[in-house]
């Protein structure tokens, strides 16, 4: 037999009607956990990304960097900011 749902004077239910727990997704890692790193001469980690810009440039990122925000913008195709980043992590300023 059903069990009966008992209301309130406002017609609210008295308990609560058993949940199903929701089935969770596993959570990731976050991404600089499963991102390769190569480490930079001055010893800090670099980036994929940056790994990737070394490849299409054919030399090291340090190098490439080397110069004015714009100039090396240009030179790279990258925005500005993402070089004053880059170098900022890489002390090169």
């Amino acid at each position: 037999m059903a069990k009966i749902p008992r209301m309130d004077a406002r017609n609210r239910l008295l308990y609560r009607p058993e949940r199903r727990p929701k089935e969770r997704k596993p959570k990731l890692p976050p991404p600089d956990a499963y991102v390769p790193t190569v480490i930079a001469r001055n010893g800090v980690a670099k980036t994929g990304a940056m790994a990737l810009v070394e490849l299409a440039l054919g030399m090291p990122i340090e190098e490439a960097l080397e110069g004015s925000l714009s100039v090396v913008a240009k030179r790279t195709g990258m925005d500005a900011s993402t070089v004053s980043k880059w170098k900022l992590k890489l002390g090169l300023r």
